[in-house]
């Protein structure tokens, strides 16, 4: 399952619970950089691309619902 969701930080790194051994990094780009990144193969994770392209086709709507 995967989640969207609007950050209160921007903080890059790992990230995650120690005692469940997560280790978790996160990047922070624009959003038009991240859809470029997709659209010339720069990311081939296949969860990340599934996500990318929905959030692609999502951002603009999110922005709006989140600028309210």
């Amino acid at each position: 399952m995967n989640y969207c969701g609007r950050i209160g930080k921007t903080e890059t790194g790992f990230h995650g619970l120690e005692e469940e051994g997560e280790e978790i990094k996160t990047h922070l780009f624009p959003a038009a950089e991240a859809i470029r990144m997709l659209d010339d193969g720069e990311i081939t994770n296949g969860a990340a691309v599934v996500c990318l392209h929905w959030f692609a086709r999502n951002h603009e709507r999110l922005r709006k619902k989140w600028s309210k």
